[in-house]
């Protein structure tokens, strides 16, 4: 059996979709089991929005692939504005076991960690090291 990829036009290629980032409304940092968490209880109040209820198909949220788990939020595409809006309302009655806060944004609005190095040279020893990386550093 053969699988065919379906052809796309640049249109649909280049469509942007709506990224929702969920994390914590204070830190802004979600560890991999709160996210698991967050996810679990999402998808609870999805499927009780749409049995109570029960809208149309149009005015359903609908999303696009699988959540993901990316420095320290989850990010989740929605395919509408309806699906962001539900998201949003829905992460605010979500309650988790740690009584951690969420909120939902756009990735534009993360704050981006910085990341940094260290350069070490070659000659330096281990004793070197460790004097150079403490702060204050001791008096002799």
């Amino acid at each position: 059996m053969r699988t065919v990829t379906p052809l796309r036009n640049y249109a649909a290629a280049t469509k942007s979709e709506i990224i929702a980032v969920i994390t914590t409304a204070n830190v802004g940092h979600l560890s991999r089991s709160q996210a698991d968490e967050v996810q679990e209880l999402l998808m609870n109040k999805l499927r009780m929005f749409i049995r109570e209820h029960k809208p149309p198909p149009e005015e359903r949220p609908v999303f696009q692939g699988k959540p993901t788990y990316i420095d320290g939020s989850l990010q989740v595409g929605c395919t509408n504005m309806e699906a962001m809006k539900w998201l949003t309302t829905a992460v605010d009655g979500v309650k988790l076991s740690s009584d951690v806060c969420l909120k939902v944004c756009k990735p534009s609005e993360m704050v981006r960690r910085t990341r940094c190095g260290i350069l070490i040279p070659e000659q330096a020893s281990a004793k070197d090291i460790g004097e150079s990386l403490q702060y204050p550093p001791r008096k002799r």
